[in-house]
């Protein structure tokens, strides 16, 4: 942890400063609202019983007869398989899966260049039984190594929360309660995110709503 890293927390928590009354939650909350564009990535389905096995939201809301659009929620579409029989497929909290971190990353990387990626554990820690929030600093591909160390040195299993880079050209929200990770980057990041054949990904807004009942689903 370094005197710099702190400082980028100090920055993060500036995004809690602005007030929202709802209904429910917004991105606004969890994101700055000066960026160009913002993208929500949505966590794939995994079958329940074979979590190699992936599904998209697309085909899950196609088979259900919903449009899927920017504030579908994942329950929705779990509540509509549940009325044809048992859960067969799961969404992932809080992270997205290998290969759309790898994607996503990527992406992020042509960006950032070399300097280092702040990671900052917040919910998550709070979350974790309520341990301090932090932030540590590493390289963007040393990702997997410091949710490692963090699992092993501090006891958090989630996060991290949010990643920036130096000069914050791009800040990924990955919160511990959503299955959905939230960016806010340039238009050219955002429309290389939602191209990715490897990431399923819509456009979205500060305003967009991002809690479980945000949807009103719609036929297709």
């Amino acid at each position: 942890m370094t005197p710099d890293a702190w400082e980028e927390l100090a920055w993060l928590q500036q995004i809690f400063a602005a007030e929202y009354s709802g209904p429910g939650h917004v991105v606004r909350e969890i994101l700055p609202v000066d960026y160009p564009a913002y993208v929500r990535i949505l966590h794939s389905f995994a079958r329940a019983s074979d979590t190699g096995s992936l599904r998209s939201w697309a085909s899950m809301a196609a088979e259900i007869g919903f449009e899927l659009h920017a504030e579908t929620s994942h329950q929705t579409l779990m509540k509509a398989e549940l009325a044809t029989g048992p859960r067969q497929w799961v969404t992932q909290h809080g992270r997205l899966r290998a290969s759309e971190q790898r994607a996503l990353s990527g992406i992020l990387a042509g960006v950032s260049g070399a300097s280092e990626v702040y990671f900052g554990y917040l919910t998550s820690a709070d979350a974790a039984g309520g341990l301090p929030e932090f932030t540590t600093a590493a390289p963007l591909d040393q990702l997997d190594d410091v949710r490692k160390q963090v699992g092993e040195e501090v006891g958090i299993r989630n996060g991290p929360d949010y990643w920036c880079p130096r000069g914050h050209a791009w800040v990924v929200c990955s919160d511990h309660d959503l299955a959905s990770t939230y960016v806010a980057c340039s238009e050219e990041v955002a429309k290389a995110i939602v191209a990715h054949p490897d990431l399923e990904a819509l456009d979205v807004t500060p305003d967009t709503r991002i809690d479980f009942a945000s949807d009103q689903p719609r036929p297709a």
